[in-house]
């Protein structure tokens, strides 16, 4: 996969989970791993996991899980693959 979409998967869900609660993240890290798998003959990405690691003061983790999953619906990347491929997010408020 071209590095460029999970880099922009993650750059607009980085974005998003700041701006949701208004709380800019101290720390944030986030990465994606692409399964590409033979579908029909062809080799086709079937999977797209995104793992987001997040320090923001005063935040409750159910309220960073929230951000983070209005973040995954709102990602212009994860919206353009969903329907030909599998996305899923796991995430972690660290102290």
């Amino acid at each position: 996969m071209p590095p460029i979409l999970p880099s922009l998967a993650q750059k607009g869900r980085d974005t998003s989970i700041g701006t949701l609660h208004g709380m800019p993240p101290e720390r944030l890290t986030t990465s994606a791993a692409c399964t590409l798998a033979e579908v029909e003959g062809a080799p086709r990405i079937t999977e797209l996991a995104l793992r987001v690691r997040a320090q923001i003061r005063s935040l409750e983790e159910m309220a960073f899980n929230d951000a983070a999953t209005k973040a995954a619906a709102l990602c212009p990347v994860s919206n353009a693959v969903r329907s030909n491929v599998e996305v899923s997010i796991e995430t972690a408020l660290e102290p």
